[in-house]
């Protein structure tokens, strides 16, 4: 599908209404994020259709109801993925995990991508004291807390990963 609903759930009844956007927009996908930057704003990062995976990135206006590709991004970009997980750690987008359909990310390639919202730049994340990266892993799950987040299950190329791990160092 390539159109946005807009879901409005009213308090106290067992029905809700529902609206779409107009204007263009981000293509249809699947197995891309849409994390909330703030009260107002999402964004959307990578995807994939049967063709092609993207590392892109729309930015959601709530407000005004449209999206906007974000332009001028500079830095070591993540390589192109769905299925991953992204989480805002302090104004930054962190993505980790995902596949391309030939390659599952993690350990030494492309573990942990963190996009700065303010500088718009995208930086690849070193591990700590040379700790091994997260193992890889897509359809996994991915939680802010405090200035850390947490990463849970998902599979590897091998089969399913049952354990939660939080990196040990923050990244902000």
């Amino acid at each position: 599908f390539d159109d946005t609903l807009i879901i409005r759930p009213t308090a106290g009844s067992k029905q809700a209404e529902w609206s779409t956007t107009s204007g263009p927009g981000p293509c249809g996908r699947r197995g891309h994020t849409l994390t909330p930057l703030d009260d107002n704003r999402l964004l959307l990062f990578g995807g994939t259709t049967r063709t092609a995976s993207f590392n892109d990135l729309y930015l959601f206006d709530a407000g005004k109801m449209r999206w906007l590709p974000v332009v001028g991004v500079t830095g070591d970009l993540p390589s192109p993925r769905a299925f991953h997980s992204a989480v805002i750690v302090n104004k930054v987008l962190v993505v980790t995990g995902g596949t391309n359909g030939d390659r599952v990310y993690g350990l030494e390639h492309d573990t942990i991508h963190a996009f700065d919202t303010t500088s718009g730049k995208w930086d690849q994340v070193a591990t700590p004291g040379g700790q091994a990266g997260l193992p890889p892993r897509f359809a996994h799950a991915a939680a802010p807390v405090d200035r850390q987040f947490i990463v849970l299950g998902g599979l590897n190329p091998f089969g399913v990963s049952t354990s939660a791990q939080v990196p040990t160092g923050q990244l902000c």
